[in-house]
């Protein structure tokens, strides 16, 4: 949909005292010229790369308006969109016009950003007309829904966090109806999905990586209870609850042509212990589970010390706490999330430049903390190994007696798998 807004339904009702209309323009030997705003007509284009394309979620009146000299960032000239003067006066040259819905942020639910440029030119004594700015949808919007089955059978626990351009991060909750808003970033394509929560009193940790992200790509995620159809166990005649639940997930994506590319893209529960003998009856492609020579993802997570324990921190099991993760394919996330019971520890990660989750592949803001502890040595986005060195985080612990610690790591290959283990640790 696109919406026409002309300056000049507002004009009669400013006067040239209006918002910064004192700026006096350094004249080059007193040559000028003006501007009527009333010929700049801004077009808001809000036809998003989407599934379902809505009315608009957008505030004219809000919309930022600044004028820059040619090849400059610095505007001469800033107004809200409602507060845009008749016209105004500028020393003769060539000039942009920027239109922006709000500040660029990260992330933000209910927050699409739009954005447009013009240019136009100065001519002494004259009054130039703008023209036409369009100003188009600029952000990757994530819609995440739950079917009305998995509602009936999961948890007050249940949330999902996507994760975009490295620091845009939201949490859904089964009640959250807004889409989230996330910036496009060049060179940073991966939206990460993480859902958790109780299903069916079993706990769920599902993660999915999607690839080429885009300004103006509307991604909605619907999570589902998929039935595996297990059959009883032939000694004791009962069905493991355990092995039969499956998260289902559907992504859909619309091109620009209008073409949808979605469907059915469930996680069966393989790559979680316990589950390697998954048998999907629905995909005629797996009907078994996979044997040695397929195709399928191998993710490891190898480490000298058990880690199905909780060990005592000192100088011996520091020495051994080095995560060593393999990959068949390339891998594309290491997240790692940190818990405590200790509230002081968790303040002291922000201070040495961490957070309490985060990842070492696509750092962030996280980047300068991590390369000081020398945690991204050798972590590189396609790699099939990479060894991450716990022993620095260990080395922070010792003032914290009496505390727990735990270190979750969570790898995903380029082919949407995912593995984790959780190192856990005691101060005395």
């Amino acid at each position: 949909m696109k919406t026409k807004i002309f300056f000049a339904a507002i004009g009669a009702a400013l006067a040239l005292t209006a918002c910064d209309s004192a700026w006096t323009p350094a004249l080059d030997g007193g040559r000028s010229g003006k501007v009527d705003p009333a010929s700049l007509e801004v077009e808001v284009d809000d036809t998003e790369i989407l599934l379902t394309r809505g009315a608009g979620d957008y505030n004219l009146a809000d919309f930022t308006v600044k004028i820059f000299p040619k090849d400059s960032d610095t505007p001469v000239r800033t107004w809200t969109y409602a507060k845009t003067p008749e016209i105004f006066s500028l020393p003769v040259g060539d000039y942009r016009v920027d239109v922006v819905s709000h500040e660029v942020k990260k992330a933000a639910f209910a927050e699409p950003l739009y954005m447009g440029s013009a240019e136009f030119s100065i001519a002494d004594s004259k009054i130039t007309d703008i023209g036409t700015v369009n100003c188009t949808f600029r952000s990757i919007k994530v819609s995440v829904r739950f079917t009305d089955e998995l509602r009936a059978v999961m948890g007050d626990d249940v949330k999902v966090t996507v994760v975009c351009n490295d620091d845009g991060r939201l949490e859904y909750t089964p009640s959250e109806t807004r889409s989230g808003y996330y910036e496009a970033v060049a060179g940073s394509s991966t939206l990460a999905a993480r859902f958790t929560g109780t299903v069916k009193g079993n706990a769920e940790d599902i993660h999915r990586v999607y690839t080429d992200a885009a300004a103006g790509q509307h991604r909605i995620i619907t999570f589902g209870l998929r039935d595996s159809q297990l059959e009883p166990d032939p000694e004791t005649g009962q069905i493991d609850p355990s092995q039969g639940i499956n998260v289902s997930v559907d992504v859909d994506t619309e091109d620009i042509s209008g073409s949808v590319d979605g469907g059915e893209d469930n996680l069966d529960p393989s790559d979680r212990p316990g589950h390697e003998d998954f048998v999907d009856p629905e995909d005629p492609d797996k009907p078994n589970p996979p044997t040695p020579g397929d195709d399928a993802s191998e993710i490891k997570l190898d480490c000298p010390l058990d880690l199905s324990i909780r060990h005592e921190v000192n100088a011996d099991n520091a020495a051994k706490s080095i995560v060593t993760i393999t990959s068949k394919y390339g891998m594309t996330n290491l997240m790692v999330d940190i818990s405590s019971t200790s509230e002081d520890f968790i303040d002291l990660l922000s201070t040495v430049g961490l957070a309490t989750s985060f990842d070492i592949m696509h750092p962030g803001s996280c980047e300068e903390g991590l390369r000081t502890l020398g945690l991204l040595e050798g972590v590189e986005v396609g790699k099939c190994e990479v060894t991450f060195n716990v022993s620095t985080l260990i080395g922070l612990l010792g003032t914290f007696n009496g505390n727990d610690f735990d270190f979750r790591i969570t790898a995903t290959d380029e082919k949407g798998k995912s593995e984790s283990e959780t190192l856990m640790f005691h101060v005395n």
